[in-house]
């Protein structure tokens, strides 16, 4: 991490956000019911690495050479105020309809913070982003900002690997997807804050800090011979039987898990290089970036009525209706961001710390 990126800053931006833009949009599509029912094959394409892909992208912009005080208070402020604020409101209608054990169970949940325990199941990103950025801080990381310049690609890369090792071992041996780990319908728990799944997170979190003083983004993104063989990849091991869900704490082939990671983020990029060339979806791509995490917190009910809606009659083909059903939920999410949440001060202040 020596050589300065070649790429202008505002170009390593407008490429991150627009693949934020474009991995929002997968992780809307892969819940989206319609797409899962009838287009299984793409739905498990997508999530070989969906999840990653954000811890990825988040390891782009992460900064060691900060105080852990300061960093901590960042990363509460940007993923654990929105994380409560949605998940307590999350419990409106229960406690409305359930009363006192309902909420009491409904706040247990929040508190354990993982995808079973939580009313929207996406919610659980927030709190293992949260986790896996304080561990690899106080590993990596300390009070002089110098640090982020000491870390070789060398030892990051290493870290990134041993990373993924352990938590490739850590959910392969199951202990936190038995009991005393599983809810009553017997589904996987893993530990809270879903702090098994921690060691992978680091793994794609250092992975993106290898590249942050990289050209490598900029100048591969857009190449020609990226997104196919990236979708090549992701072909062959759908072939050969990868499956990953990382909620219901499963891979089957944890050999591969770093191929169908590694696919996903260079068809991510690959995409958003193509997008970037058209002034109009570069713009549309980089907007609903900047959205991402409005889109991830909102995503799940809105969507449920929206399918709810194009299902009664509809004659359209299942990847129309699933990609019309996703692009009309994110389009409900930014007016109610630009209508709702920026003008009022108390949910600008919960959903936009940074002021974007």
């Amino acid at each position: 991490m020596n050589s300065q990126s070649n790429a202008p800053a505002g170009e390593r931006i407008g490429l991150i956000d627009g693949a934020k833009g474009v991995g929002i949009f997968l992780v809307v599509l892969g819940h989206n019911t319609v797409f899962s029912l009838h287009l299984a094959d793409a739905k498990q394409a997508i999530y070989l690495f969906h999840m990653p892909l954000f811890f990825f992208l988040s390891g782009l912009t992460f900064k060691l050479g900060v105080p852990l005080k300061e960093m901590i208070y960042r990363r509460w402020r940007t993923l654990l105020v929105p994380y409560f604020a949605v998940a307590l409101a999350s419990l409106l209608p229960g406690a409305i309809l359930g009363g006192v054990g309902s909420v009491a169970v409904g706040m247990l949940g929040i508190l354990y913070g993982t995808g079973h325990t939580l009313r929207f199941t996406a919610l659980w990103f927030l709190p293992c982003l949260f986790l896996a950025c304080v561990v690899v801080h106080m590993l990596l990381g300390g009070s002089r900002k110098e640090t982020a310049h000491t870390q070789s690609r060398f030892v990051l890369l290493f870290a990134a690997i041993a990373a993924t090792a352990i938590g490739l071992l850590l959910v392969g041996s199951g202990r936190f997807s038995a009991w005393p780990f599983e809810d009553v319908m017997g589904r996987p728990l893993g530990a809270p804050w879903s702090a098994d799944l921690v060691p992978i997170a680091m793994g794609c979190l250092i992975a993106g800090m290898t590249l942050q003083r990289s050209d490598w983004l900029s100048r591969y993104a857009a190449s020609a011979w990226l997104l196919p063989c990236a979708i090549a990849v992701l072909a062959a091991l759908i072939y050969v039987g990868e499956s990953v869900d990382l909620n219901y704490r499963r891979i089957s082939l944890p050999l591969l898990f770093p191929f169908g990671v590694l696919g996903g983020i260079a068809a991510t990029l690959g995409v958003t290089g193509l997008l970037l060339r058209f002034p109009p979806l570069s713009r549309l791509a980089r907007y609903v970036g900047t959205l991402s995490l409005i889109v991830l917190l909102f995503h799940m009910p809105i969507q449920r009525r929206i399918v709810d809606l194009l299902s009664a009659g509809s004659f359209l083909p299942a990847s129309v209706a699933a990609a019309f059903g996703a692009s009309l939920t994110i389009a409900v999410i930014a007016a109610l961001d630009a209508w709702v949440i920026r003008p009022l001060p108390l949910s600008r202040w919960i959903f936009h710390p940074s002021g974007r």
